[in-house]
């Protein structure tokens, strides 16, 4: 994975994210990420302005979590996807640095 995106080659990076005050799961691949702020593809929509807890799966290592507020939306009608554009609120130091870590090479 770079800053800019996924390679098309590498496992698929999976999140869930869950709006603050329901019970839904929704999850998704990211499509890109960097410190602050990720692109996650989606079979559902979120209102822009979402709150929602996030846990991004990190191979057999311990999960990234923490919060995140969406901030754009679209829909791509060639693979009938919706990409959320969510920009992190609040993540510990640890999870901080899972992040980098996924962006440096051979990740």
């Amino acid at each position: 994975m770079t800053a800019r995106g996924i390679d098309d080659t590498a496992a698929k990076v999976l999140v869930g994210l869950e709006p603050l005050g329901t019970d839904v799961l929704v999850e998704g691949e990211i499509r890109q990420l960097s410190t602050t702020e990720m692109v996650v593809a989606a079979a559902s929509m979120l209102a822009t302005g979402t709150r929602a807890f996030f846990v991004i799966a990190v191979g057999s290592g311990a999960p990234v979590v923490g919060l995140v507020e969406i901030v754009d939306q679209r829909v791509l009608v060639e693979d009938v996807t919706v990409e959320l554009h969510a920009r992190f609120i609040s993540m510990s130091e640890a999870n901080t640095a899972r992040v980098a870590a996924l962006l440096s090479p051979g990740q």
